[in-house]
């Protein structure tokens, strides 16, 4: 798991605002790397997660603090 992979799905929440564990899917083939950014991200309280019924429509978007993130990023 790599740092760049983790900022690199940090941006795509941020643009899309909320993103689906599915729609993640599609950017990124392995699910281990998905899984360990979505915890990196949550554990720093960047972004929430909504679950639904079904695990591949789990929602994520950015928190308070991981939009106060992105303007240092941008």
């Amino acid at each position: 798991m790599s740092d760049q992979k983790t900022l690199d799905l940090f941006k795509k929440i941020l643009n899309s605002r909320i993103l689906s564990r599915s729609q993640l899917a599609k950017e990124q083939t392995d699910q281990s790397d998905i899984e360990n950014s979505l915890q990196a991200l949550k554990s720093l309280g960047l972004i929430n997660e909504k679950k639904s019924a079904f695990h591949d429509f789990d929602k994520y978007y950015p928190t308070k603090e991981g939009l106060e993130v992105e303007k240092i990023i941008k």
